[in-house]
């Protein structure tokens, strides 16, 4: 409920300012930021040291998992239905509005489109589907803090996952997240101890070289390639 308010709020201040898409980018981050800063001074939600959530004890009514193996089967089941939500998104009239307010903002209030109210719809979906999953691996940890959660570092890889894997594309940013997550845990582990940043510092070299490469992200990318082999086969 919070989530999807304050997404409506951040669209509201999008479209009354009329602020561009790089603006709209570091709106997102300032309210991430205050997020953190608010849960910071806040002891209700454990302040700078964090919250420790009851043992896992597979209570289903508590919102319990039963152990690794079921957070497992209820992440997969969110990211499945947040794909299926994205795909429904763009088959719908919504998902055309959408990509026509990205194409030209302009032209599509002059042929009649909502702005204002599908980018809060917009917002509002995608905050909601944030808070879901969110809830769902603080469950898991069973700790949350303020630098897990509400860092702006959060904000930067859920873009950095939609931009690798494509804009505007169903499976996109689930195929970000697929590359790009197991990538940093293997930098992590194996440049992490030799020099303080290094796999930092790989992981944006990368993930550069990758958006300059493929500005429309690696999903196009791999279709053009299968749609290849497959006409070679006939």
């Amino acid at each position: 409920m919070i989530s999807g308010i304050l997404g409506a709020i951040i669209a509201w201040i999008d479209f009354r300012f009329q602020l561009g898409h790089l603006s709209f980018v570091l709106i997102t981050l300032a309210f991430a930021e205050m997020a953190g800063i608010v849960v910071e001074g806040w002891d209700f939600l454990g302040g700078a040291s964090g919250l420790l959530l009851p043992r896992d004890t597979g209570d289903v009514l508590a919102f319990q998992f039963g152990g690794g193996r079921g957070a497992f089967w209820v992440m997969l089941g969110l990211a499945t239905f947040t794909v299926l939500v994205n795909v429904a998104i763009l088959n719908s009239p919504l998902g055309y509005y959408l990509r026509t307010i990205r194409d030209n903002e302009k032209a599509a209030q002059a042929i009649g489109v909502n702005v204002l109210r599908h980018k809060a719809t917009a917002m509002v979906i995608s905050a909601v589907l944030t808070s879901m999953i969110g809830t769902a691996y603080v469950r898991y940890l069973t700790f949350a803090d303020p630098y897990l959660l509400a860092s702006p570092v959060i904000t930067i890889e859920i873009v950095l996952f939609a931009t690798v894997g494509g804009l505007g594309r169903a499976y996109g940013p689930a195929l970000g997240a697929l590359l790009l997550v197991p990538l940093g845990e293997v930098l992590r582990g194996k440049l992490g101890g030799m020099l303080p940043g290094l796999h930092y510092f790989i992981y944006g070299v990368v993930v550069i070289v990758v958006i300059l490469g493929t500005p429309r992200g690696l999903l196009p990318l791999f279709e053009g390639v299968w749609s290849g082999r497959r006409a070679s086969r006939k």
